[in-house]
């Protein structure tokens, strides 16, 4: 049992991490970008959850239409 709560906490973190680590390199500054930073800090996994579905994928639309090849 201990070592599935390790597996389940270190899991979580990883992904704490992961949307800490978004959020640095793909949220634009501004007031968006503050309030992000609370939610992630103060809520922990419950913020990270929200800031994946809220602004992960709108993030990442903006990178695939950004990178993506104009058709002439």
């Amino acid at each position: 049992m201990f070592e599935f709560i390790v597996l389940i906490f270190f899991g979580c973190l990883f992904f704490w991490l992961w949307m800490l680590v978004d959020w640095i390199y793909h949220e634009p500054n501004g007031k968006d970008k503050g309030i992000w930073l609370f939610l992630l800090i103060m809520l922990n996994i419950v913020g990270a959850l929200l800031y994946l579905c809220l602004r992960y994928r709108e993030n990442r639309k903006k990178i695939n239409l950004a990178v993506a090849p104009q058709a002439e």
